[in-house]
């Protein structure tokens, strides 16, 4: 592969015509953004990771939020997905590209590494709702703040355009470090922290990652009607408001699918 080769991923019609390639840009930020924080920021090694490999990869993203084409007309949830197919690819895609790029980083790195790097989303995910499942107040709590993060993705893509790839960036990371532990297990052998099964983490975490794409997605279609004017203002702001509402009903069946799949205690 020579430089011409490198170049033409990226490139938005090329990404258009083969948006699975994303993803090897996604994964190249991320590399870039570890290698980045470990020299330039190592006492903030965790958020640094995560703020470089996101900055490195929005002017890419921009280019192709700039470059989409409105397609047919349609009210129905189903003709929005259809409508704007291409960029939900796109974003599944470099979500896809991140959370493998994280999962070899925290599988392969030397754990006393890879827990520095990851120390906020360990923080986070081993505090599991384990024990709390009789009453209704997890449930809230998960919910209410998920949707939170919904608001703040959608509101990030509205202001910066792409500003929420940083929370995608973030979610992407968790992910990545939880299915990494199964390659740190194989490589390190068994170290801090194990995760007792991380396939029951998946049915929730599907669920919240797709929630928080469409509420990228849905505040990049609102940055677009701004931009675009009135022309296609009432198109793309219906089709937002149609994604941001079901994100929010993904984020509902995500906390009560979390507190009902049986965590092993701690």
């Amino acid at each position: 592969m020579n430089l011409g080769d490198v170049l033409k991923i990226l490139d938005p019609d090329y990404i258009k015509k083969r948006p699975s390639n994303a993803m090897f840009v996604a994964a190249f930020m991320v590399i870039l953004g570890f290698a980045s924080a470990f020299v330039i920021f190592p006492a903030e090694f965790n958020i640094s990771i995560i703020t470089f490999s996101s900055l490195f990869m929005l002017p890419f993203v921009m280019r192709i939020l700039e470059t989409e084409k409105l397609g047919k007309t349609g009210t129905k949830i189903v003709d929005v997905f259809k409508r704007h197919n291409p960029i939900i690819m796109f974003f599944i895609f470099i979500f896809v590209g991140m959370t493998i790029e994280y999962t070899l980083l925290f599988g392969l790195a030397p754990p006393n590494i890879g827990n520095v790097a990851f120390e906020q989303q360990l923080n986070l995910v081993l505090r599991s709702p384990a024990g709390y499942f009789a009453g209704p107040d997890i449930f809230w709590e998960i919910v209410t703040n998920n949707i939170r993060l919904v608001f703040i993705c959608m509101l990030l893509s509205v202001f910066y355009g792409v500003g929420a790839i940083f929370i995608l960036n973030y979610n992407s990371s968790i992910v990545g470090m939880i299915y990494g532990s199964g390659i740190r297990t194989l490589v390190w052998g068994a170290t801090y922290p194990v995760f007792p099964n991380p396939l029951w983490y998946l049915p929730h975490i599907i669920l919240e990652v797709a929630a928080y794409l469409l509420a990228s997605i849905a505040g990049a279609m609102m940055y677009r009607s701004i931009k675009l004017g009135e022309k296609s203002y009432n198109k793309l702001m219906r089709d937002s408001m149609l994604l941001l509402a079901f994100s929010i009903i993904l984020i509902f069946v995500a906390g009560y699918v979390e507190i009902t799949v049986p965590f092993i205690p701690r």
